[in-house]
């Protein structure tokens, strides 16, 4: 009797546990989210519970500003998540709405009075810009794990192996493209909306929504690392 409770307990984890990574496969592609760590209720930390959560999928502008209208008209809070990496449950909704915004990547390679800049939608994953190698330019400072998303990091500051000697993640950023809580889209930047620029950048998604971001570029320098054991 023992064998076969014990192989029926077996059973029941292997069935909890796959059946649960069913369940987050169904609904990442009913949503059309491809990422991994998405949780449905819960985020990459995994230690914070704040009940079931409503989420919406925007890939434009315009589906983020309905988003923003329905939480307003219903009073409830909106909380943006970008690759679904927070720790303590700062993407997570406490009886509102969780945004995750899809924007396209659309890498665009410009100049302005400091050289050489990148525009790339705020969804995209920092892996995306090691496309810039090929042009011989590379990103300032990379987040360690790249598949976190460019708008995510920049909400949190963002550190990286070379910010000994460019600084943090968003002393890089030349300007953002915001979507406000009214649904406006504004321009940010050193020059233009100067305050919202600032609390903007670490500030967590309290100002709005980012739909783009222009970025400083650094020529692009491989070098091989030996490692000894």
């Amino acid at each position: 009797m023992g064998t076969w409770t014990g192989l029926i307990g077996d059973y029941w984890k292997v069935a909890r546990h796959y059946g649960r990574q069913f369940t987050v496969w169904s609904m990442r592609n009913r949503l059309g989210i491809e990422a991994y760590p998405f949780m449905p209720d819960g985020d990459f930390g995994n230690t914070i519970t704040k009940g079931p959560q409503e989420i919406r999928v925007a890939t434009s502008t315009q589906e983020v500003v309905d988003v923003l209208t329905e939480a307003r008209e219903r009073g409830i809070p909106v909380n943006t998540c970008g690759g679904h990496h927070s720790m303590r449950g700062q993407t997570l909704s406490a009886g509102g709405l969780r945004l995750i915004p899809q924007f396209p990547a659309d890498i665009r390679l410009s100049q302005d009075e400091s050289g050489d800049v990148v525009s790339v939608g705020a969804s995209a994953r920092w892996e995306a810009l090691t496309v810039l190698h090929e042009q011989g330019l590379a990103i300032p400072v990379f987040t360690t794990h790249r598949s976190t998303t460019i708008a995510g990091t920049l909400s949190i500051s963002g550190v990286g192996q070379r910010s000994y000697l460019y600084g943090r993640q968003i002393d890089t950023v030349r300007s953002l493209e915001l979507i406000l809580p009214s649904g406006d889209v504004v321009t940010c930047s050193h020059k233009d909306n100067t305050e919202l620029y600032r609390h903007t950048l670490s500030g967590f998604g309290t100002t709005g929504i980012i739909r783009g971001i222009t970025l400083e570029t650094i020529d692009y320098r491989p070098h091989l690392v030996h490692i000894l054991f």
